[in-house]
C-alpha cells in the first residue's frame, strides 16, 4: 500500500489524478495461498499444487483489476540411482482445469491494455540428471 497520496497522470486523457494513500501497490495480489499434496513410495513421486491469488490492482488509482484466480497443477515422475549417478524423469501438466485468467498485468499501461493472460492447459515432460562425486583432498603435511 502507498504510504503518502501523490498525483499521476493518465496519459490516454492527459489528466492529473490524485491516488490516496493506502491504495494498493498496482501488480501486487493482497493475498496469495499455495499448497501441495507430495506422495512418495520409493523411486516413485507425484505432487497435487494449488495456487490461488485475490484479485490485483493494475493501475495507481486501483481504478482497475485483474481478477482472483485459482489452478491446480499435477507432478509425477520416477527417480534412479546408480553409481553416483540421479536420474529424475518427470511429467507435469499445468492448469489442469484449463481456466481462462489474467496470469499478470502490466502496470501503469499507457494505453490502459494491462492484461496478460495465462497459458491454458500445458504439459512439461523432462529429464533430470545429477552426478555426485567425493573428491579427496590431501592432508596438509607439516614441516
Amino acid at each position: 500500500m502507498f504510504e503518502e497520496g501523490f498525483n499521476t497522470v493518465i496519459t490516454t486523457t492527459n489528466a492529473v489524478v490524485a491516488v490516496p494513500a493506502a491504495r494498493r501497490c498496482p501488480g501486487t495480489a493482497k493475498n496469495q495461498l499455495y499448497g501441495e499434496f507430495r506422495y512418495k513410495q520409493e523411486a516413485w513421486f507425484a505432487k497435487v499444487e494449488g495456487l490461488y491469488r485475490t484479485r490485483v490492482a493494475t493501475n495507481d488509482p486501483n481504478d482497475e483489476f485483474a481478477d482472483a484466480y485459482g489452478v491446480v497443477n499435477l507432478v509425477a515422475g520416477l527417480t534412479q540411482r546408480a553409481a553416483g549417478w540421479r536420474v529424475t524423469e518427470f511429467a507435469r501438466v499445468d492448469n489442469v482445469g484449463n481456466r481462462n485468467y489474467v496470469g499478470s498485468v502490466i502496470v501503469n499501461e499507457t494505453n490502459r491494455r494491462y492484461y496478460e493472460p495465462s497459458p491454458r492447459r500445458n504439459m512439461t515432460v523432462g529429464v533430470q540428471a545429477a552426478l555426485h562425486v567425493l573428491i579427496a583432498v590431501p592432508e596438509e603435511s607439516t614441516p
